[in-house]
């Protein structure tokens, strides 16, 4: 397969992780395939040889994360990635200020554990699809290159309450506002 930016100019430098979906027969004896690429071209070659439902993701600096459901035939599989540069969540946390710079924010992924979906695993595509960040000294929280999707925001750190919030990221991003963290 290639990967591309948006503007159709091959990335040069990605990763990419795939491998069997739960609804496949091999999935629990085909393990997940993942490797780092550097090609002036975007080229890639998986070498994938099990047959049937395979989730691709593909993540690179700069891009928000691409994924896609695809059924692989015994012919194998030409893939173009086009991928997108994401949309920005930001907000503001209100947490007591001594430790505002050591509460972690994360953002994951949300997918029904019984859609069929996942590497084996749901944890798997999640936890590679996922994106971490600090929050800075006057408690601003910022990612970028988030693609449009639902996502669990998770807070953590010490001297806070654990929060997740339910969130869904649309094309033009999100503003959380004020988020309170209990301490």
């Amino acid at each position: 397969g290639k990967v591309l930016g948006p503007d159709g100019r091959p990335v040069e430098n990605f990763e990419i992780l795939t491998g069997p979906g739960k609804s496949s027969k091999d999935r629990l004896s085909v393990p997940s395939v993942e490797r780092a690429f550097k090609d002036r071209a975007g080229q890639f070659a998986l070498g994938l040889n099990q047959r049937g439902s395979t989730w691709i993701g593909v993540r690179a600096q700069g891009y928000a994360v691409w994924e896609l459901w695809t059924d692989v035939a015994p012919e194998g599989l030409t893939q173009v990635v086009r991928l997108g540069s994401g949309v920005p969540v930001s907000g503001k946390i209100l947490a007591p200020t001594a430790g505002l710079t050591k509460i972690q924010a994360r953002l994951v992924p949300r997918r029904d554990s019984d859609d069929g979906r996942g590497l084996g695993s749901d944890g798997t595509a999640k936890s590679w699809a996922a994106l971490s960040t600090s929050v800075t000294a006057d408690g601003i929280l910022r990612f970028d290159h988030v693609r449009p999707d639902g996502y669990t925001l998770h807070f953590s750190g010490p001297g806070v309450t654990p929060l997740a919030l339910a969130i869904d990221v649309t094309a033009t991003g999100l503003d959380l506002g004020q988020v309170r963290l209990a301490g």
